[in-house]
């Protein structure tokens, strides 16, 4: 029986310096070594203000309405010439022109970020300057009997310009962040403004019944319309890559579809690069 206490009393000794020694020393996990800790962004950060100037190349397409035939049609019915202003169709249509520009000026706007993925709005305004212009001519002999002349001999011409100004663009963007580099897409409204040139001149010969020239005459007509207003959307693809903090490259391509610069349609495409910073 003594025997029996004894290694009870021993077991029991054990189980109580075991017992002290878990509580003094719990495993890593419940002392708390592994507390969750979130690591760094992976992403940087496009949010917040820009601005920034840009400059570049573009290629514009112009097509010509009718206002150059009205003017021809108004002019040919100032002249003794037969038939007035039935001639006014004669030189034909006015073909469309491509011709390429440069432009240059300011953007600024606003990004908005969810991890990777930055939405904002984005203004630009360019200056371009560029001139397209058609024009067509035709030569023809109005034969006459009765009093002289007995002919005259004509030619009639008509010229139609668009010179595209400014324009300013608002636009949505949607990009994605690679880090450093952030390509986007853009959609939205352009805003245009252009002065409009359409032009008539009619030289005619008068030739009496000997086959001599007694008339020699050139008349002109020319109507301006100085600032003429259009809008139409724009789309394009571009991106950003950041050069230090806060500093940006930018390069994009552009498209702009313009509705109607009073009779004529005017679309352009263009590229180009700027420098922005991000606040």
């Amino acid at each position: 029986m003594k025997r029996s206490m004894g290694w009870l009393v021993s077991s029991v000794a054990v189980l109580g310096l075991t017992g002290n020694a878990l509580a003094a020393d719990p495993p890593d996990v419940l002392r708390g070594s592994q507390v969750f800790a979130p690591g760094p962004a992976l992403y940087s950060n496009w949010s917040g203000f820009y601005f920034g100037a840009q400059g570049g190349w573009g290629r514009a397409h112009a097509e010509f309405g009718a206002r150059a035939d009205s003017v021809l049609a108004a002019l040919l019915a100032t002249t003794p010439l037969p038939g007035g202003a039935g001639f006014a169709s004669v030189p034909g249509v006015l073909l469309p022109d491509n011709i390429n520009f440069g432009s240059f000026g300011a953007f600024f706007g606003y990004n908005a970020q969810w991890e990777d993925a930055v939405l904002g709005i984005d203004v630009n305004y360019h200056y371009v300057g560029s001139d397209a212009s058609a024009s067509v001519t035709a030569p023809f002999t109005i034969g006459l009997t009765g009093a002289p002349p007995t002919a005259y001999n004509v030619d009639v011409t008509k010229t139609s310009v668009i010179s595209l100004t400014d324009y300013a663009t608002v636009r949505g963007r949607a990009g994605w962040a690679f880090g450093w580099f952030m390509p986007y897409a853009t959609g939205g409204l352009a805003f245009g403004r252009a002065d409009i040139t359409n032009s008539a001149r009619v030289h005619y010969v008068a030739i009496n019944a000997l086959g001599v020239p007694v008339a020699d005459v050139t008349q002109v007509s020319t109507l301006v319309q100085n600032d003429q207003f259009s809008w139409g959307y724009t789309l394009g693809l571009g991106f950003d890559m950041q050069l230090m903090s806060g500093l940006f490259l930018r390069a994009e391509y552009e498209y702009v579809d313009f509705w109607k610069f009073s009779d004529r349609k005017l679309t352009l495409n263009n590229l180009r690069a700027g420098l922005g910073y991000k606040f």
